[in-house]
Parts: C-alpha cells; structure tokens; sequence
C-alpha cells in the first residue's frame, strides 16, 4: 500500500520558545514550524459528504441498512477518499 500524502499543514504557524539570554542581554528565541491540522484533514473536514450520503452508499454496496458504527465508518472512507482526490488534483 502507497503512503497517501498529507498535503502538508493547513494553517502553518510558528512555536516560539525562549532559549535564554545572548551575551548583549537579548532574549534568544528558537522559532520552528508548528504542525497541526494537515491539508488532507482540512479536505476531509469539509467534504461535501453527509450522513445521510454514506448511508445511501453502504446500502448499495452491501444491500442492508448500516448500523451507527458502520454509518460512521462509511463517512470516513468517503471523506477520506475525497481529500485524497483532492490533494492528487492539486498535484497535476
């Protein structure tokens, strides 16, 4: 199996952490990226994908009602595909 790609963070930001003093009495910060949300997370969030959607699509694949837990995975498969495409679009 391929390891998906992220897209790297959504909201890049900066941590800014105090290390101490330099020798002119100045304070000495390490500013590093920060991580967070990542792009695929964002694209999966919002999906334009539903419920009520991922319902409909278990019903046609396995010919019965889902059950709650099944409903919820259902809906992350198909979010999780979406942000996958998404991220591949922005690739080409």
């Amino acid at each position: 199996m391929r390891k998906k790609s992220t897209g790297g963070p959504a909201f890049p930001g900066l941590n800014a952490e105090m290390t101490g003093i330099d020798s002119n009495g100045v304070e000495r910060v390490d500013i590093e990226p920060s991580g967070g949300m990542t792009l695929r997370d964002y694209f999966a969030a919002n999906a334009p994908i539903d419920i009520a959607f991922a319902n409909d699509i278990f019903y046609r694949r396995n010919g019965r009602n889902a059950g709650w837990l099944e409903s919820i995975k259902e809906l992350a498969d198909l979010r999780g595909i979406y942000a996958d495409e998404m991220i591949a679009e922005r690739a080409t």
